[in-house]
């Protein structure tokens, strides 16, 4: 269970604090989940707690898994490097931290990203997602490959695994969650992945269908810079009457781009309704 970003009512916690201030030492050290080291403490730390409750007239709580000496550590680092002790964008931070931990290729990582966001902003009439969609959708792509650390042909579910159990901050569990599941399901959806019954708990029907439409795009994208060359740097994302359309700007021929993307026509029909025209710009149009 992920302890940062865990929120919770007070009243959950009162009923935790009430049913738990009623044991005795013997009695706390059986609970699950608690330290046994803890368990003559915890009614001290806990009290405290309920105090700050009291006096705030607080509605919820959110946890942090991060304490005092990440907070010294990065006070240190801040005045040694000269740098801001507070990140004007916390998930962006947080995942250019992970993309460096695991080093996949960032070039071809930073030019999915910018292609499947064309599509997210181009297509916003055809996914009908609300905007908040397109951090997790940027936080996928740019992550979508740092399973390959571990294994190139299974990396989607190795990506998805390794962006679940990430310190990416500025997200939600369930904005984590979905994040992942985009990423694992790049190469094709895939329920295996999350067959865990805490993710049929967290998640909807209609979050697994937002996952199938943002997985889709991200899928087209990487089809798009299939050979990791950039070849294809300008897409216009388009809808017209009943059909979307794709124009691709490239350098040269992409055969192998162009023959990747046509894998996903059926899976585009099947989710948006309508079929999916990919043209490729002529010299004169460029």
């Amino acid at each position: 269970t992920k302890i940062h970003n865990y929120s919770y009512t007070a009243q959950t916690y009162c009923s935790f604090f009430n049913r738990l201030r009623n044991t005795n030492l013997e009695q706390r050290k059986k609970i699950s989940g608690l330290s046994s080291e803890r368990s003559d403490i915890i009614l001290a730390g806990i009290s405290i707690i309920s105090c700050l409750l009291e006096a705030t007239g607080a509605k919820k709580l959110i946890t942090s898994g991060c304490g005092l000496r990440e907070g010294l550590f990065f006070d240190y680092y801040s005045k040694e490097n000269h740098v801001p002790i507070i990140a004007n964008d916390i998930l962006k931070m947080s995942r250019e931290n992970v993309l460096n931990l695991y080093e996949p290729d960032q070039q071809h990582s930073r030019h999915i990203t910018h292609l499947v966001l064309s599509m997210f902003d181009g297509w916003s009439e055809l996914h009908g997602l609300r905007k908040n969609y397109r951090r997790l959708l940027e936080t996928a792509a740019l992550l979508h490959d740092i399973g390959i650390t571990i294994n190139f042909y299974s990396h989607a579910r190795h990506s998805a695994y390794m962006i679940l159990n990430a310190k990416l901050f500025g997200l939600t569990h369930k904005e984590q969650v979905i994040t992942a599941a985009i990423a694992g399901w790049h190469n094709g959806v895939s329920k295996n992945y999350f067959k865990d019954r805490f993710y049929k708990e967290l998640l909807s029907d209609a979050n697994w269908k937002t996952i199938n439409k943002l997985a889709l795009l991200l899928a087209l994208a990487e089809s798009l810079d299939y050979t990791e060359t950039s070849q294809i740097h300008v897409i216009e994302p388009g809808i017209n009457k009943k059909t979307a359309t794709l124009k691709l700007y490239a350098q040269g021929i992409p055969s192998i781009e162009m023959h990747q993307i046509q894998e996903h026509l059926s899976w585009f029909k099947k989710t948006f309704g309508v079929e999916l025209k990919v043209q490729l710009a002529t010299a004169e149009e460029e």
